[in-house]
Formats: C-alpha cells, structure tokens, sequence
C-alpha cells in the first residue's frame, strides 16, 4: 500500500513529515514545541482519539464521546 492510500485510509506511520500526519489525521487537538532535543526544531502533536464498535476515530471537536483516563 502505497503513502497516498495510507492517507486516504487515516493511518500515520512512524517516519512521516508533520505535512503527511496534518493530511492524513486534520489538525491536532494540541501542539507542544520540545525542547532538549538535537533537532533544530521539535514539536509533539497530540491527538485524541474515540473508540467505537467499528473501530477508532480521531476526535472531532463536539463530541459527545465520553472520556476518562487510564493508566498504560
């Protein structure tokens, strides 16, 4: 499968541009510039994401998907 496909179909793999992850997922719920790195810029995009019957979501503002935290 090609990176297009994987765009279309909204998976991310590890290795990709942020421009890739923006197209694939849409903007993120927050962004957070990381310092202490050797990068000459870093930044973490953060997500959340709905579990469903039919598989995960990424999620969308004005959900009323229930959240709470768990411990991983």
């Amino acid at each position: 499968m090609n990176i297009r496909q994987r765009i279309l179909d909204g998976k991310v793999e590890t290795g990709w541009t942020k421009d890739q992850v923006l197209m694939s997922w849409g903007a993120p719920y927050d962004k957070r510039k990381l310092t202490g790195r050797n990068a000459s810029r870093s930044e973490l995009l953060v997500y959340r994401f709905e579990r469903h019957p039919d598989g995960v979501l990424v999620y969308e503002p004005g959900s009323k998907t229930l959240y709470k935290a768990t411990g991983t």
